[in-house]
């Protein structure tokens, strides 16, 4: 099964390869990547000396998760545009006799023609973040105005958190060309979720902002995290939904494969809702964080007209070392 799960993604990424758009696409996504990087590093270098507050928002170092996103935003428009005629590509070339009778199941043949997609699309996110890390270590060693990123969740932004938004993407996209057939309307049924999900995230409240799939907004070197646990179960909530969405995929899938298809829509409906709860479950936990915070500043706000605080006496010792926080009181 692995053996034709492969066979099926390079076969895929060979296709996509020969497409002139693809390399028109990528060259789109290097330029808004690289030039995201280069804004933010002039902005903070030209601002920090002003407002520390502004810098700080600014430096490239602590903005992992938007330099992530707006590659993202870039690749989901051009997902639409080379895989919205994925299947009819068959029909268009006449191959798709021959696919058909080759021993692949359809839940193997999309699996593999999803993996194809989210890698040859992930390709240039890594080489940006190759010149990226480049540009930032020649940066602070000679002393340039381009900044250097947090190299942990730099690392986690394109290691995970990016792929696995790009096999979200692809499998929703693959089970759109499933279902509607006709490549104009695959097409504006993926632009129109395109833009839907960057509304989301321009008016998704900032508690909620891990649900769409990238950690924090600001990061620490001196306690950088890779992925804490939020962002484990969000990732793995997404791949569940993935999943789920191609098995579905595969049901409606007109061709025939031998496979139950109830017990197959079952297992598919069964991996989305594990997924959907799981994001839920990460929804009510950042409400109930922030009213406790809510709490915190309802019992504080009457002390706030107080000449002093009330303590009576606080001893305490604390160490700080990079990676690393030890409180002892």
């Amino acid at each position: 099964m692995h053996q034709r799960l492969l066979a099926v993604a390079l076969a895929e990424m060979r296709t996509w390869r020969r497409l002139t758009r693809t390399w028109i696409f990528f060259v789109f996504v290097t330029l808004v990547g690289l030039g995201s990087y280069l804004y933010y590093s002039v902005a903070h270098a030209f601002t920090s000396r002003i407002l520390v507050t502004t810098g700080m928002i600014l430096s490239p170092k602590a903005l992992s998760a938007p330099l992530g996103g707006s590659m993202l935003s870039v690749l989901k428009v051009c997902l639409v545009f080379l895989a919205f005629d994925t299947l009819a590509r068959d029909h268009r070339n006449r191959i798709h006799e021959v696919v058909s009778t080759q021993p692949l199941s359809n839940l193997e043949l999309l699996v593999g023609r999803t993996l194809g997609m989210a890698v040859l699309a992930w390709i240039p996110v890594f080489a940006i973040a190759i010149l990226v890390l480049a540009i930032g270590s020649v940066s602070a060693e000679f002393g340039w105005w381009t900044s250097d990123v947090e190299p942990v969740s730099f690392a986690a932004m394109v290691l995970v958190d990016v792929p696995v938004s790009l096999l979200q993407w692809c499998a929703l996209i693959i089970l759109l060309a499933v279902v509607l057939r006709y490549r104009p309307v695959i097409a504006i049924a993926g632009f129109t979720l395109a833009g839907l999900s960057e509304w989301a995230a321009t008016v998704t409240p900032l508690y909620l902002i891990p649900i769409l799939g990238f950690g924090s907004l600001l990061v620490s070197d001196m306690m950088p995290v890779f992925l804490d646990g939020t962002a484990i179960a969000q990732r793995l909530s997404s791949l569940a939904v993935s999943a789920g969405l191609l098995v579905v995929a595969a049901v409606l899938y007109p061709r025939l494969d031998g496979a139950s298809r109830p017990i197959r829509l079952g297992t598919g409906a069964t991996l989305v809702g594990i997924g959907a709860a799981g994001l839920a479950g990460i929804a009510v936990s950042a409400k109930g964080d922030l009213t406790a915070r809510e709490n915190w500043t309802a019992v504080h706000r009457p002390l706030a007209g107080l000449t002093r605080a009330d303590v009576e006496r606080v001893t305490a010792n604390v160490v700080i070392e990079p990676g690393k926080l030890a409180w002892n009181s």
